[in-house]
């Protein structure tokens, strides 16, 4: 697991960072961390390939050491050292071990030969010379691997990923879009970021329905949901019917063969998502969460069966409907742990057997409401974004998400006054209180999900890992932290 690790932190340092340094003291210390990455690579990997036949060799200079310096009558010598270690790139304590061995045994034997109590020089100087072989056959191997590994610079997502160029767009464009003659494409601009998504801004001569400026949104090889673009098409050409501010897809395109994965095509609708600190006037701050309280308001007020998305399992009581999807969570993250969570074992068997009793309806719930999923433009919410977790469920998932990040820039109570004079129910704090839980205990199963596809080669990129390594420990704390409220 650390080897893939490191591996795909030095991809990221060799190919994405050191090439866009501009001082030469950035460059060199770019060029030092990648040298010693590739020698902590080589340590948890290759080199443990080779240990075997280094250790044969430490032990017959072991052998013969030790049989000398007894028969030069030499005690035991000066020890090899406190806490030395056969090699800081390897934990292998036999190895450790038969390294010190040998240097205390060597050095019995120099001291035999220093006080002139040897009497046989000649087997001595070859033991010596054995000694000098065994450690230099040791250093020539490992840099042989660490040549091998810092000359290869291949990017780890070549094999998973396809590369969207314009010529590849262009086949797509000539293939489906020629009929209303969208033009020659003349821009393409991946958009960094996105854990679940690949975003890319494109731009075409002519355009699709009067829009030349484009977003598309395509599948990751490998996503944390395990979802794809195309079961978000129909309920966002719903929802835009029934007046939501929500990205309209101009185009669906199931085909993987154009540009690697499904994807769906966008206008690209102006502002900027919330990423960090919010440096936004109070007044902005206000006007923004009370437009997506009235925009929550109004999803959840939608007949979900009137709306005729395919799929929907409806014939379920709302608990039931609850808790068919915690189990749904808890059986995906059944599949793709890596390793057990005391936590996330305990919040699963609580939250299914605490599902809200009291809910009365099922609605449509987008499941992640945090800025960083809006378009913010001139002060005013413009669209809520990326739905890939939207299903039936209980409206207190989204305003528990939501009070999360809203709260700390406008009372609750204003912000549910809003929501319910648009229509929302009258906020339930019980029922909310199972969403605190809940919401870490998801986007934890979702971050084991990324670390699963890292660890097994479907998308080994350095976000993925970031998520498996740092964010799950993140929701891993605050789970625990929410249980300590709950009786068990």
């Amino acid at each position: 697991m650390q080897a893939k690790l490191l591996h795909a932190i030095r991809a990221d340092l060799d190919l994405v960072i050191a090439p866009t340094l501009t001082s030469a003291e950035a460059r060199t210390a770019a060029q030092l961390a990648s040298e010693m990455l590739s020698f902590l690579l080589v340590g948890m990997d290759a080199l443990e390939d080779t240990l075997p036949a280094l250790k044969q060799r430490l032990r017959q200079l072991v052998q013969r050491a030790e049989a000398l310096a007894a028969e030069a009558g030499e005690g035991a010598g000066p020890a090899a050292g406190p806490g030395l270690v056969g090699s800081e790139l390897t934990t292998d304590p036999e190895y450790t071990q038969l390294k010190g061995r040998a240097a205390d045994a060597l050095a019995r034997v120099f001291a035999a030969r220093s006080s002139r109590k040897a009497g046989r020089e000649d087997a001595l100087g070859s033991l010596a010379r054995e000694a000098v072989q065994v450690e230099q056959a040791e250093q020539l191997t490992l840099q042989q691997l660490v040549n091998a590994d810092m000359a290869d610079r291949r990017d780890p997502l070549q094999a998973v990923e396809t590369e969207l160029t314009r010529e590849r767009l262009e086949g797509f464009v000539k293939a489906r879009l020629g009929q209303p003659d969208a033009g020659s494409v003349e821009r393409v601009e991946r958009i960094p970021g996105g854990y679940s998504k690949d975003t890319w801004r494109v731009r075409l001569s002519r355009g699709i329905n009067g829009h030349r400026d484009l977003i598309l949104r395509r599948d990751l090889p490998f996503g944390p949901g395990e979802n794809t673009v195309v079961e978000e098409f129909e309920l966002l050409e719903r929802l835009a019917d029934a007046g939501l501010l929500v990205p309209r897809p101009l185009w669906c395109e199931p085909d993987a063969s154009f540009v690697g994965r499904p994807f769906l095509l966008f206008p690209q609708y102006p502002g900027n998502a919330v990423f960090g600190e919010w440096n936004a006037p109070a007044e902005v701050k206000r006007a923004v969460c009370f437009e997506v309280a009235r925009l929550m308001a109004k999803l959840h007020g939608l007949d979900p069966q009137q709306l005729g998305l395919p799929g929907l399992v409806t014939n379920r009581s709302p608990v039931e409907t609850v808790q068919a999807y915690v189990r749904s969570w808890r059986d995906k993250w059944q599949r793709r742990r890596s390793h057990p969570s005391l936590v996330l074992m305990t919040a699963f068997d609580w939250l299914e057997r605490n599902a809200p009793a009291g809910l009365p309806r099922v609605s449509l719930v987008h499941g992640d409401v945090t800025f960083r999923n809006t378009l913010i433009h001139e002060g005013h919410l413009t669209a809520l974004l990326d739905w890939e977790f939207w299903h039936l469920g209980d409206p207190m998932e989204d305003l528990s998400y939501f009070r999360l990040v809203a709260e700390p820039h406008v009372a609750w109570s204003e912000i549910m006054q809003a929501y319910q004079e648009a229509g929302g129910e009258v906020y339930d704090p019980a029922r909310a209180a199972f969403y605190e839980v809940w919401r870490s205990v998801r986007n934890g199963t979702t971050t084991t999900t990324a670390w699963h596809g890292f660890l097994n080669g479907y998308y080994p990129a350095s976000k993925a890992a970031y998520q498996g390594v740092s964010l799950y420990r993140l929701f891993l704390r605050d789970v625990a932290a929410r249980l300590e409220a709950v009786t068990l």
